[in-house]
């Protein structure tokens, strides 16, 4: 969450929650700015337009009653995982715990009912954590301290994940190069012996042999 990019959004009561306005930067943002959303319809009151994201805020607090906060953010990492697959995850079965479980939403455009919509039907599985394809993460927590943990653990995960590929994949061009080195070490040498052989039988050999230099 960073200048306008990014959302927020806390619940004041049980059918109201306040949300951050459209296109207005954090870094002077008051509390008079905030939007007051009815949890029972989505009508907005207010000095400014809601964030434009306001549906997935929406269908977080509409589908968990416990949930007091909620992010929405394009963090680095968690934003690339979203993009190619988060399958494969390396976590621990503690995080995963802390996470409140992880699901990824429908591809829908920014704004729309249909992402909305994705989003909702993603936390029904009970997920307090999601993945937008290509729009970042929605992240859920019971108050503000366990949704920005929640969003710091996920983000930590995310670059593990990401550069544990990474390292696999140095380490496996590293041992296929070390094999192909191998043979070309053992194809010299057998070179190297047939010429010394040819040379002892008769003098000059018959060919020219290629030697290839490591």
């Amino acid at each position: 969450v960073a200048r306008t990019w990014g959302n927020i959004s806390c619940r004041i009561d049980e059918n109201h929650f306040v949300i951050t306005p459209s296109g207005l930067d954090y870094e002077t943002m008051t509390a008079r700015d905030l939007v007051l959303m009815d949890i029972r319809n989505g009508v907005c009151c207010g000095a400014h337009k809601p964030s434009s994201e306001k549906g997935v805020h929406l269908a977080a607090y509409q589908t968990f009653p416990e949930v007091g906060y909620v992010i929405h953010t394009h963090q680095t990492y968690a934003t690339a995982i979203g993009l190619c697959g988060f399958e494969q995850l390396a976590m621990t079965e503690e995080e995963a715990e802390k996470l409140g479980g992880i699901a990824r939403a429908a591809y829908g455009l920014s704004s729309t009912e249909k992402l909305a919509g994705a989003v909702y039907d993603a936390m029904q599985s009970g997920a307090k954590v999601v993945f937008m394809v290509h729009h970042g993460v929605l992240i859920c927590g019971k108050d503000r301290e366990e949704a920005f943990s929640r969003a710091m653990l996920l983000e930590e995960i995310c670059k593990r994940s990401i550069l544990g590929s990474r390292e696999k994949t140095r380490s496996a061009r590293k041992s296929c190069f070390t094999s192909y080195r191998s043979i070309f070490i053992m194809w010299e040498s057998a070179i190297r012996r047939q010429s010394f052989s040819a040379r002892r039988a008769g003098g000059e050999s018959r060919h020219r042999w290629m030697i290839w230099h490591r």
